[in-house]
């Protein structure tokens, strides 16, 4: 049976959207969009005909369990996150190592809402990107995924779209892989970019992806 895919937002869903728009619906498939408020995300599932739902409950134990309700209404496998609330309770519990972050920063260093911001302040000579597992603390989740980028080799004002690049590339292989009941730790036959920005890592499918949007093609 085909794996079934929710994404949880409150942002405009940039990544996913441009991955949606770059792939194939073969490849890159989505059966449920999950707000918290009138966003880009909800937009984007309505246009593309993707089930949306909101939750809106301001409590945050309930705030998960309305969710859990959903995804297991759905019957939802994977759930990625681009979310600014904190997910609790049975929700972490019934979907551990199922839900899957993508965080701008090389963590652990810099977690929480400004990872990107953080980096630049710390003084660090990479900044990076990380998908990583949801667990009940701040981005303290197992990492799948890390790319990252020197300060010194690309200009400042790039750095937020190599940074934007890494994570579409990030959720392109991910997804794949879980789609296709392939361990995310697999690291065979897979490919490396360096220059603008390194991902370890990466197949020669997502290697491509990350090119063409960073190039803007």
């Amino acid at each position: 049976m085909s794996k079934r895919f929710a994404v949880i937002s409150s942002t405009g869903a940039s990544v996913v959207k441009t991955v949606y728009a770059k792939t194939s619906r073969s490849i890159f498939n989505l059966d449920l969009i999950i707000v918290d408020r009138e966003c880009g995300a909800k937009e984007f599932g309505k246009k593309n005909n993707i089930r949306t739902e909101m939750i809106n409950e301001a409590e945050k134990n309930l705030f998960s369990d309305e969710i859990l309700l959903v995804l297991e209404r759905e019957k939802i496998d994977y759930v990625y996150l681009f979310f600014t609330r904190i997910l609790k309770g049975n929700l972490l519990k019934n979907y551990d190592e199922r839900i899957i972050n993508f965080h701008p920063s090389l963590l652990p260093a810099c977690p929480g809402l400004n990872g990107f911001e953080d980096t630049l302040k710390s003084g660090a000579m990479l900044v990076g990107s990380t998908a990583h597992f949801v667990d009940s603390g701040i981005d303290t989740g197992k990492i799948i995924l890390q790319g990252f980028a020197s300060l010194h080799s690309i200009h400042s004002a790039q750095l937020r779209h190599v940074i934007f690049s890494q994570q579409c590339a990030s959720l392109y292989q991910i997804h794949k892989k879980l789609a296709n009941d392939i361990p995310l730790f697999d690291v065979k036959s897979l490919t490396s970019e360096l220059g603008q920005g390194f991902l370890p890592n990466l197949d020669s499918d997502s290697l491509s992806l990350y090119r063409t949007i960073l190039n803007k093609e």
